[in-house]
């Protein structure tokens, strides 16, 4: 070695072993490139005429990676992560739909939970005594709001039986149902159209299921079936000629 002894220590830098391997060969032939440039420096240095041990060049100080890379940045199009990636939500298509309807959902659940909620109150205040108003058409409306949000699962239905009960408590202890004519006729109640399609299709299967009975015996499905009625139809012709045999008899011998 010119002007001292031993070898230079090793400058190169701790590439990350998480980078891409054509990140990590870029940064490698960077480093490698200023190694070269320093060391040519050096080599110069060493051609001086040495005065003292003090003139010896000191050893070659390891430039920062970040400063290696970000040297011609612009000019190699070279983009590093400096930060971790920290979004956590919805990425995919699938995720992103459920994420709307999530946010759709729960708009039209908090209306349905808002309205219940302002019945229940308004009927307990007409049964406390706070606030004025007919109080049986307040209570029907409160119990069949809570009816209709247990129904549809925005609310669970224990929920909506504890709330029922809590109302009605304070509904008889104030007596606000007393007055009212419990021998009037109930309205009779609305059919909705999954019910009717469900009855008719009730009765069409009942019909089908006649009619199929109907015809068991004239024609059978099975070869055991088949069988069946053949014997049973020999069976009755054999009967019917015995007595037809008898009945002509009869006369000659009379």
């Amino acid at each position: 070695m010119i002007g001292g002894s031993g070898s230079p220590p090793d400058v190169s830098p701790a590439i990350p072993s998480l980078w891409p391997p054509r990140q990590q060969g870029i940064a490698c032939l960077r480093v490698a490139s200023a190694i070269v440039a320093d060391s040519a420096e050096r080599v110069e240095s060493y051609q001086r005429p040495i005065s003292s041990p003090d003139a010896i060049l000191p050893p070659l100080r390891a430039l920062p990676l970040s400063v290696i890379c970000a040297r011609d940045h612009h000019s190699r199009g070279l983009e590093l992560a400096r930060t971790a990636r920290t979004w956590k939500g919805a990425r995919t298509p699938s995720s992103l739909k459920r994420v709307r309807q999530s946010l759709r959902r729960n708009a039209v659940n908090r209306r349905t939970r808002s309205e219940a909620k302002t019945l229940v109150q308004r009927a307990s205040e007409i049964a406390l005594g706070r606030a004025e108003g007919p109080g049986p058409e307040a209570v029907a409306a409160a119990i069949s709001a809570l009816d209709k949000a247990a129904e549809k699962g925005i609310i669970h239905a224990n929920n909506a039986a504890r709330r029922k009960s809590r109302l009605m408590t304070k509904v008889n202890a104030a007596h606000l149902l007393d007055d009212t004519d419990t021998t009037a006729p109930t309205a009779a109640k609305k059919r909705t159209t999954a019910s009717k399609t469900a009855q008719r299709k009730k009765v069409t299967a009942a019909k089908a299921s006649k009619a199929a009975a109907g015809k068991a015996t004239d024609r059978p499905r099975t070869a055991a079936g088949k069988a069946k009625v053949a014997v049973t139809r020999a069976s009755r012709e054999s009967a019917a000629a015995k007595r037809r045999a008898k009945t002509g008899d009869a006369p000659e011998s009379s």
